[in-house]
């Protein structure tokens, strides 16, 4: 998808190419995965945070003069009529505004306001049992460009690099745990990986 937009070589260089993973159960390594014998031009995983991702899409955009991100308005309805669509939105200032379209595409979830104003129904759910926090620390190992997944009997640790000399780390909360913060994150580290990672070394806390 991303080399129809010609970003594909963009996306390459801003991101971390993860083409080894290797997988442990309680502490001991079991197995290993390398992407590098994938078909296609790029065999591997590519690392890049999500807000990096938005902002390499929405530079794109610029080069089409016939698209405008708008930010800071809410949809509040859309009326459908003969050849178009009538969509009324909610700007920073309180001030409604309308707008017409051919089409209009809703892509804010499950709990959808656009699904609600067309009267598309919604699918049914299920709640996820499992509980994550995750925070991305400064890389003091040596595991270079790889990835590292943990399982023991209290859950799952993953483990992945990220640009800039960064690494995230996610957690798989024990069922009985309530307490979300730092300690638990490296706490939880320590138990699944045997690694003591710095609190002082991690950014914002994630659950």
């Amino acid at each position: 998808i991303l080399s129809r937009f010609g970003l594909d070589a963009t996306f390459v260089q801003e991101g971390v190419k993860i083409n080894h993973a290797c997988i442990f159960e309680e502490k001991k390594l079991r197995g290993e995965l390398r992407f590098n014998s994938l078909a296609g031009r790029h065999p591997f995983i590519l690392s890049l945070p999500q807000a990096k991702t938005v902002t390499l899409l929405e530079k794109n955009l610029e080069s089409f003069s016939s698209v405008r991100v708008q930010r800071h308005c809410q949809f509040l309805n859309a009326e459908e009529e003969d050849n178009h669509i009538n969509v009324v939105l909610r700007l920073d200032d309180d001030q409604d505004q309308l707008q017409t379209t051919r089409i209009l595409v809703g892509c804010d979830g499950h709990h959808s306001d656009v699904r609600t104003s067309a009267a598309i129904p919604r699918i049914e759910t299920r709640t996820y049992p499992h509980s994550f926090i995750m925070a991305d620390f400064h890389d003091r190992t040596d595991f270079g460009n790889q990835a590292h997944l943990y399982f023991n009997r209290a859950g799952s640790l993953e483990s992945f690099p990220l640009p800039e000399g960064r690494r995230r780390w996610i957690l798989q909360l024990e069922q009985e745990q309530d307490r979300a913060d730092v300690k638990t994150l490296t706490d939880g580290i320590m138990h699944r990986s045997g690694l003591d990672l710095m609190p002082a070394d991690s950014g914002e806390l994630n659950r």
